[in-house]
């Protein structure tokens, strides 16, 4: 037996044609994986994939974290005493294998979440809803480094590995919520959610008030709460652009204008002295996102097909 695995050794990795058979070898087995994600997805269905892929994305952080734990690796090594320290080799394993399988769930992952985002899109403007859809993941994946780094350094390895692979999992709560409407005009509830949205972006720019007055002090988690009111800033700018597009009323018109302001807020990185504008600017984005929150929306409101001829004879 250990013969055989002996002689197999060269044929299972590659390793005997040099770089380009190994690459060679490499493609074949993403192919393979390709092929199985497949099954499974045409088997399920993109949500109850999802859920799966998403399920296989946290053993491998929580396997990491217990083993980084059990050698004692919890705080990141100062650059002084880098030089000096050798890594056990478990660990290097661990962190291979940690990294391979958590690399096949997440490519099985991201191609069937791209296809869920084409589901819950319109037709009519599916290419920049999908486009909205992917940039707003992309803040997120900037987002979560951010937290992670500092979550390192306040906490270390395992501790950081294991929150993030159970929060992870707390996204599996809104898949059965996500789902394409029965119908091409929609499901009706476009006005609900355009009112709710108003109200929770509302309050964002709200609470940005007290954390730039120093009312608030965030101390280590600042870089973090910089990185989340970016993001309410730059969603309540799309939202009062789209409002605005959308209502046509004078007022709604008037979130044309405060949408490039509350872009313009990521200059408070680069010039810190702009004063109370960058107070100003959040308020009136409140106001008018609350003013919106109270709107019925009618222009979301799915439109009764005209009749056709042969209802409007006698």
């Amino acid at each position: 037996y250990v013969t055989t695995l002996l002689v197999s050794q060269p044929l299972h990795f590659g390793d005997y044609g040099g770089l380009p058979l190994k690459i060679l070898w490499a493609v074949l087995d993403v192919i393979t994986i390709i092929v199985l994600g497949s099954g499974l997805y045409l088997w399920l269905g993109r949500r109850r994939t999802l859920a799966v892929y998403l399920l296989l994305m946290s053993p491998p952080v929580l396997w990491l974290a217990w083993v980084l734990w059990q050698h004692g690796w919890i705080q990141s090594v100062p650059a002084a005493e880098r030089a000096g320290r050798v890594v056990p080799a478990v660990l290097v394993t661990a962190l291979w294998v940690a990294t391979l399988l958590y690399a096949v769930a997440q490519g099985l992952m991201y191609g069937t979440r791209s296809a869920i985002f084409m589901d819950v899109t319109n037709p009519k403007v599916a290419a920049t809803q999908f486009t909205a859809y992917m940039a707003m993941m992309n803040l997120a994946i900037a987002y979560s480094a951010t937290w992670q780094g500092i979550a390192v350094e306040a906490l270390g390895y395992p501790v950081t590995l294991a929150i993030d692979a159970v929060f992870g999992l707390a996204c599996l709560l809104f898949l059965p919520f996500i789902r394409p409407p029965q119908h091409p005009e929609g499901d009706g509830g476009a006005p609900m959610r355009a009112r709710w949205v108003a109200a929770i972006l509302a309050l964002g720019c709200l609470a940005w008030v007290p954390y730039r007055l120093g009312l608030w002090p965030a101390g280590a988690a600042a870089p973090i709460l910089e990185t989340l009111f970016t993001l309410v800033f730059v969603a309540s700018a799309v939202f009062l652009a789209a409002g605005g597009a959308t209502l046509g009323t004078r007022l709604g018109r008037a979130g044309l204008w405060l949408a490039p302001l509350l872009l313009a807020m990521h200059a408070r990185h680069a010039f810190p002295d702009a004063g109370m504008a960058y107070v100003a600017v959040p308020v009136l984005a409140a106001c008018l996102l609350a003013w919106q929150a109270r709107l019925d929306w009618q222009a979301l409101r799915p439109r009764s097909p005209a009749p056709g001829p042969a209802a409007l004879s006698p």
